[in-house]
């Protein structure tokens, strides 16, 4: 048996719509009406890409921490109040993430991620990364510093900071934001919002060699699905969550069996895209699938 649950959200990453489609998204993005919109407060946190880093969030969530005080000084607000992030902040500039690097001496660099923004004209920078690089900068030339974690065994661990919020519906509802921490950092206007649904499932089969031998496996899939309600292949990676090594050897053949297998079904699978504000969009999901071996 295999089954198959609906895709949710998930972080920003890379969408490969052509550049007519992309164009005439950012063109309706432009034209959203001021009534579709909404004040949220908008959030930073830690993620980590890799369970085997999960041990550096509790050093992550206080860097944020002081990130985010930085952020708000920089928009001009005293420490009790969340400052608005426009004019110098698009709702546009939050599909942004930045890796941090830590090492063993509580040393820390960090870098713009690779994944391009979805929701911006190509090449157009993102303001909100740059109010989250110049913070810190800020924090490192203060002299702060990550405490190691006892229990890492590698020679420098990496997390991620973003800007989740909530997402107003259509009807004027909100839909929170399952945070791991609390950490505000502004509050910014942004358009109501409609999730991906599936339309036609993709018609997955069990791989017969597998299911012969009777072997179950659960697998978390990340993929963009784009504007135009297809699924972009390129754009499928897996999440890798368990505490447990990242498959290798025969395990690792059956973990990119089943990889595989959705992999190949995926294209012909049919989508209602996700919306904002009355505009198709690109948008990043996270989707488990659960192959098995049931008796009977």
């Amino acid at each position: 048996m295999l089954s198959v649950s609906n895709p949710s959200v998930a972080q920003p990453g890379v969408g490969s719509a052509d550049d007519d489609a992309r164009a005439a998204t950012m063109t309706c993005l432009d034209s959203i009406p001021d009534g579709a919109f909404t004040r949220v407060p908008v959030y930073l946190l830690s993620t980590v890409s890799d369970s085997a880093h999960g041990v550096v969030l509790p050093g992550a969530d206080i860097l944020a921490d002081v990130v985010a005080r930085h952020v708000r000084g920089r928009l001009g607000t005293a420490a009790a109040t969340l400052p608005t992030g426009d004019p110098a902040v698009s709702w546009r500039d939050l599909d942004v993430e930045i890796v941090v690097t830590v090492r063993r001496d509580g040393d820390f660099s960090w870098r713009l991620s690779d994944e391009q923004s979805m929701l911006r004209p190509s090449g157009q920078a993102s303001s909100a990364a740059a109010l989250l690089t110049d913070a810190l900068s800020a924090a490192h030339d203060a002299g702060e510093r990550l405490p190691w974690p006892a229990a890492a065994t590698n020679d420098s661990l990496e997390f991620r900071l973003g800007l989740p919020h909530a997402e107003p519906t259509r009807a004027g509802a909100l839909i929170a934001e399952r945070l791991r921490v609390s950490i505000p950092v502004f509050s910014l206007a942004v358009p109501w919002m409609s999730p991906v649904s599936v339309t036609r499932p993709p018609r997955i089969a069990y791989p017969q060699k597998l299911m012969q031998a009777g072997v179950n496996g659960t697998i978390i899939l990340q993929y963009v699905v784009n504007a135009d309600g297809r699924a972009d292949p390129g754009s499928l990676r897996d999440i890798w969550n368990s505490p447990e090594p990242y498959p290798r050897g025969e395990r690792g053949q059956v973990y990119r069996n089943f990889i595989g297998t959705v992999k190949r079904a995926l294209p012909a699978a049919r989508f209602e895209p996700a919306q904002a504000g009355g505009c198709a969009v690109p948008r990043l999901v996270q989707q488990p699938f659960v192959f098995e071996v049931r008796d009977g």
